[in-house]
């Protein structure tokens, strides 16, 4: 009879999720690998459109994760992470108690220590045995806050080896998208005051900035599945000559492929665009931190951060005369066989 290792996985955010999904559908159908699935939040939404078979874990006692390590007796903890309160943090917190080697993937550069710490602090009390991350710059910059190195490991983002190339038909949508970040309903401060703006403001003047430059193709708006305020833009979509439509259906992705030009703050989405090949406009006025969209960074996005700068930018965008996307670039993140890799970092814990 061959051994098995019996692995949990958790997730409470959708991007969490998404990050650690390849290597779950790689896995699940391995006998050598038996999986449990601990869930939360709108990562449900997504197991169940994907068929993935998974334990609810919103609002499951301490008493009962316990009592369901017993039972399963696991032989590694894999998670995603999130901020604040989190099923990850849960199991990473047990697991260590009973020395079952613990590892976490981060799906985005930002928000390195409270991914690990209790709400409201930094104490890094959660951080699991090791750190899988994206690229040197993600480590670089976690190292430079006081992580350890020697818990950090390059994989990639499983994630990104699921962005299809959608070079050829970059330009040839028939829709605009906004991309829409719940940042007004997320931070107890106001945004404007810990990052110096936030959704409605940005949608205005991206809408005012379109009206001038009388673009005639509709605006779709994509809420993030974790927003609950869903009619914070029906003043401006009323005072607006624009078609501005709600779009609550249609996937992501699907969305992407419909847009000639892909709008927003700073969401993975957006990376997620630019990576795929579209055009993407991320606009972060009056910034305060460090911009935390990779593909600006790397100039695969446009970046604004200034109102006056915005309609420059769409003009620019919309005539056409862009540079061409930089395939090199993208193939570093797109085709890095990242899920392979994780699978090979659990073989490899799980052997020792």
């Amino acid at each position: 009879m061959k051994k098995t290792f019996k692995i949990f996985f958790a997730a409470q955010d959708p991007g969490g999720f998404n990050a650690i999904l390849p290597v779950i559908k790689e896995l699940k159908n391995n006998k050598k690998f038996p999986l449990k699935i601990f869930l939360a939040n709108q990562s449900r939404d997504i197991a169940k459109k994907g068929g993935i078979d998974y334990q609810d874990s919103n609002n499951l006692s301490d008493k009962k994760l316990v009592q369901l390590f017993q039972e399963g007796r696991p032989n590694l903890v894999f998670t995603a992470t999130s901020t604040g309160t989190s099923i990850e943090k849960s199991l990473i917190k047990i697991a260590k108690k009973r020395k079952i080697p613990t590892a976490s993937l981060i799906d985005f550069w930002s928000n390195y220590k409270i991914r690990f710490s209790d709400p409201g602090t930094e104490n890094l009390i959660y951080i699991p045995d090791y750190i899988l991350v994206i690229d040197e710059m993600m480590k670089k910059e976690m190292i430079n806050q006081g992580f350890d190195p020697e818990k950090l490991i390059i994989t990639g983002s499983p994630f990104f080896d699921t962005f299809p190339s959608l070079i050829k038909t970059g330009q040839r949508g028939k829709v605009i998208s906004f991309f829409c970040q719940p940042l007004s309903e997320l931070f107890n401060r106001t945004a404007k005051d810990y990052l110096g703006y936030n959704e409605i403001q940005v949608f205005r003047d991206l809408v005012e900035s379109l009206e001038k430059k009388k673009v005639k193709l509709p605006i779709i708006i994509k809420f993030h599945p974790r927003a609950k305020k869903l009619k914070k833009f029906d003043k401006i979509i009323k005072n607006s000559k624009m078609n501005i439509l709600i779009e609550k259906k249609l996937p992501v992705e699907a969305l992407i492929e419909k847009s000639k030009l892909v709008m927003g703050m700073n969401s993975v989405v957006l990376f997620q665009a630019a990576m795929t090949g579209k055009l993407v406009l991320s606009y972060q006025p009056n910034l305060k931190k460090q911009d935390p969209l990779m593909s600006n960074r790397l100039k695969i996005s446009t970046a604004v951060y200034e109102k006056k700068s915005l309609y420059p930018a769409l003009k620019k965008l919309l005539s056409g005369k862009n540079k061409k996307k930089n395939l090199i670039l993208i193939k570093k993140y797109t085709k890095n066989k990242s899920t392979n890799k994780v699978i090979d970092f659990i073989e490899n814990i799980i052997k020792k």
